[in-house]
């Protein structure tokens, strides 16, 4: 996207302290990557914006903390933009309409298998930590997390009519106000 580009652009060529991470989940939309473009790496493209770029597995959470970690105290210690690429993938389709019939089934299986999830739990346990454990305590805090927003707002009052106009970044009536003219009259 050209908005991408031009806010790489930019952090290179003022030398911002900015991280940038690409989830690279191998598919634009529906086209695989080597149709997207003609180097293997997303990270290269960095080179062109004048900072370096890194590769790492976006499914080995180690490696993304490791990597990330690095590369954000040089950003903080002056050294300017880096950009992370995170290689993933993508289980589901683009949005809820893609039924996502352009993949082959080998593929998602090949990468269902190295799931982040599965293999950071298999990391933990053989440090010594009870999975079971940990995830009925995440189940239990998202649970009583969810119920709470849910009791929030099930017992606040329903707004005000005149509410709607509030918290708008420009009030009506305002000198930016798209409905007020350069003469006061309306």
């Amino acid at each position: 996207r050209g908005d991408v580009h031009e806010a790489m652009n930019f952090a290179g060529v003022h030398k911002l302290p900015v991280v940038f991470v690409c989830e690279n989940n191998r598919y634009a939309y529906s086209t695989p990557l080597e149709k997207q473009m003609a180097i293997e790496d997303v990270a290269d493209r960095a080179e062109g914006y004048g900072f370096k770029g890194h590769v790492c597995s976006g499914n080995d959470l180690l490696a993304v903390l490791e990597l990330s970690e690095r590369q954000i105290a040089k950003t903080r210690a002056g050294e300017g933009p880096v950009l992370i690429e995170c290689k993933t993938y993508r289980y589901r389709g683009h949005s809820e309409h893609d039924a996502a019939l352009y993949r082959d089934q080998e593929e998602l299986i090949e990468w269902q298998s190295r799931d982040p999830i599965p293999r950071f739990e298999f990391y933990l346990e053989k440090k010594g930590h009870e999975i079971k454990r940990i995830r009925e305590q995440i189940d239990e805090r998202v649970n009583k997390t969810v119920q709470a927003a849910v009791d929030y707002a099930e017992s606040s009052p329903l707004p005000e009519p005149q509410e709607a106009l509030e918290d708008l970044y420009a009030p009506p009536g305002s000198s930016t106000s798209p409905n007020s003219s350069t003469n006061g009259k309306q």
